[in-house]
C-alpha cells in the first residue's frame, strides 16, 4: 500500500509539471509568425502591390519637311501611321481622348499644314490608368504620358520566414493577373502589334513596341519578394515601406 501511494504521489507530480508549462507554450506559439497567418495578412490587405505596366503617349508627330522623298519618306509615313493607329486604339478603349492637333509653320499655306503638325491626346485617369507629366515643350505642349497596368502580381505563396521578436520577413513567390483593362484593350492593339516586326520597323522600333506582353507572356512570369511584418497587440501587420 505504501508504495502504491509513492506512485501515485509521483504521477501527480509530472502531470502538474505538464499542465504548469501550458501558459508560457502558448505564449510562445502565439507571438510565432507562421505560413498560413503571414498568407491571410497578405491577402486581407489586397495582396503584393507589384505590377505590369505600359507607358501610353500622348503625341505623334508628322512632319514631312523633315523626310528626303526616297524610301525614308515611305518608312516614315508608316511609322507615323501605324503610331496614330496606336493611339486611337487607346481612344477605343479608354485610356486616351483625342486633342486638338498642333501644326507647325510651313510654306505655302495653307495646303502644308497636315503634313506638319504634332498630333494630341491626354489621359483618362481611372483605376487602371495613372497620369504622369514631364512638364511642357518648347511649344508650349504638354508632355502627358499615362501608365498603363497591365497586370498586378496574385497567387502569392509563403516561401520561408524570419522573425526578430515583433519583426519578421515573409519570403513570397507570385505570379501575376491581366487587369480587366488589359483584356479589354489588348484585341485593339493586336493589328498594331503586329507592325512590330515588320523590318523596315523592327530596327528601330514603335515606342509601344516591346511593352505589351501577350497573355502567356503575362502568366508565364513568376517573381519572389520579401515583405516585412510586425506584431501589434490585434494581430500581425505589413510594414509599408
Amino acid at each position: 500500500m505504501h508504495i502504491c501511494s509513492k506512485t501515485r504521489f509521483a504521477s501527480s507530480i509530472v502531470l502538474f509539471l505538464g499542465v504548469s508549462c501550458f501558459p508560457s507554450c502558448s505564449n510562445a506559439q502565439g507571438n510565432k509568425l507562421d505560413r498560413p497567418t503571414a498568407l491571410s495578412v497578405l491577402r486581407k490587405a489586397g495582396g503584393l502591390n507589384n505590377e505590369i505596366t505600359a507607358e501610353a503617349h500622348t503625341s505623334t508627330e508628322w512632319v514631312e519637311a523633315w523626310w528626303n522623298r526616297d524610301k525614308s519618306l515611305e518608312v516614315a509615313r508608316l511609322r507615323a501611321q501605324s503610331e496614330l493607329d496606336f493611339l486611337n486604339h487607346l481612344v477605343d478603349g479608354g485610356i486616351l481622348r483625342k486633342k486638338a492637333d498642333t501644326f507647325l509653320g510651313c510654306e505655302p499655306e495653307p495646303g502644308c499644314r497636315d503634313h506638319n503638325k504634332y498630333i494630341n491626346f491626354e489621359v483618362i485617369a481611372s483605376a487602371d490608368v495613372r497620369v504622369m507629366y514631364q512638364g511642357q515643350t518648347m511649344m508650349g505642349r504638354s508632355t502627358e504620358f499615362g501608365y498603363v497596368v497591365l497586370a498586378r502580381a496574385s497567387n502569392p505563396k509563403v516561401t520561408g520566414i524570419t522573425q526578430e521578436g515583433i519583426d519578421a520577413t515573409v519570403e513570397v513567390e507570385y505570379s501575376y493577373s491581366p487587369t480587366a483593362l488589359y483584356k479589354r484593350v489588348l484585341p485593339l492593339i493586336k493589328d498594331s502589334l503586329a507592325k512590330c516586326s515588320l523590318p523596315d520597323l523592327s530596327s528601330n522600333p514603335l515606342t509601344y513596341c516591346g511593352h505589351w506582353p501577350t497573355e502567356a507572356e503575362i502568366s508565364a512570369k513568376k517573381e519572389t519578394g520579401s515583405v516585412r511584418f510586425r506584431k501589434y497587440d490585434d494581430g500581425w501587420r505589413i510594414i509599408k515601406q
